[in-house]
């Protein structure tokens, strides 16, 4: 039982991990010309939003 609970407790971690990293995307995304540079600084700021919360979830785990 206790090896389930790891296993769940670490997907958790991973997937809030990759969430955090979301608004390094948007620089260089922006620097290839996927997109407009005020569309990346939007990227950031709603993604900044989104890494405060896991970064929270996170140091509570």
């Amino acid at each position: 039982m206790q090896g389930k609970h790891k296993a769940i407790l670490f997907r958790v971690l991973l997937i809030l991990s990759l969430i955090g990293i979301l608004p390094l995307l948007a620089g260089p995304g922006t620097a290839l010309g996927l997109w407009e540079p005020i569309s990346g600084f939007r990227m950031t700021m709603q993604y900044m939003t989104v890494s405060i919360v896991s970064a929270a979830l996170l140091l509570a785990l």
